[in-house]
């Protein structure tokens, strides 16, 4: 792979812009690749377009050529952050588990701050997490620095929560967190629904003998 500042030089029909260049004697099937880091100005949202030239030979007028465009959409760092219950349903007064995985797309390390909502008909078990910021009836707020997932994998929380005996079989409990970059102000929230179980009675049979 070669960078060029100026693509046409390369072949007549590329346009007088940078990027890089294979050549190379192709049998039947060849696969390339690169690898571009975007610019960290970047905002949410945005889509980033390329464009890839092919030919077929290195002449000034190769005698084949055609455009494939490639388009992605930028993300915000902790897009693919999200948290799941650790089981689909629960009986009333047992303890839910919700677990938060926090995954830090960028190059860097982040300051966040997560919380934990505490949802109606429950009551905060504990959390599995050292050095929380706040602590109350309504919800659980944790300050931490998260490493970038490529080198340190997902972070993860744990939110347990003691389902009150008052919820009826079929109910559902809604786990809300919201995760905010406390460098760039971006929150994502994520949310996970549980369902009550339904209480099942099984008839006791008695035979009598003699």
């Amino acid at each position: 792979m070669v960078y060029t500042s100026d693509l046409s030089m390369v072949a007549g029909t590329f346009p007088a812009v940078p990027g890089v260049y294979w050549t190379v004697t192709v049998t039947r099937v060849k696969d390339f690749a690169a690898t571009f880091n975007t610019d960290a100005d970047l905002s949410d949202g945005e889509t980033l377009t390329a464009t890839v030239h092919f030919a077929s030979d290195a002449s000034a007028a190769p005698e084949q050529a055609f455009v494939e465009l490639v388009t992605v959409e930028v993300m915000e760092a902790f897009g693919l952050s999200a948290q799941a219950a650790e089981d689909a349903t629960y009986s009333a007064g047992e303890v839910a588990e919700f677990t938060a995985s926090l995954l830090n797309l960028s190059g860097t390390s982040r300051q966040v701050e997560l919380t934990m909502s505490i949802p109606p008909s429950t009551t905060l078990d504990g959390v599995s997490a050292g050095g929380l910021s706040e602590d109350g009836d309504d919800s659980v707020v944790i300050r931490t620095t998260v490493q970038p997932y490529a080198t340190a994998g997902a972070k993860q929380y744990t939110l347990s929560l003691i389902l009150g005996t008052e919820l009826t079989s079929g109910s559902e409990v809604m786990s809300t967190m919201d995760l905010k970059d406390l460098g760039t102000g971006d929150t994502v929230t994520m949310e996970s629904t549980i369902g009550i179980a339904y209480d099942v009675y099984l008839p006791l049979l008695m035979r009598e003998s003699s």
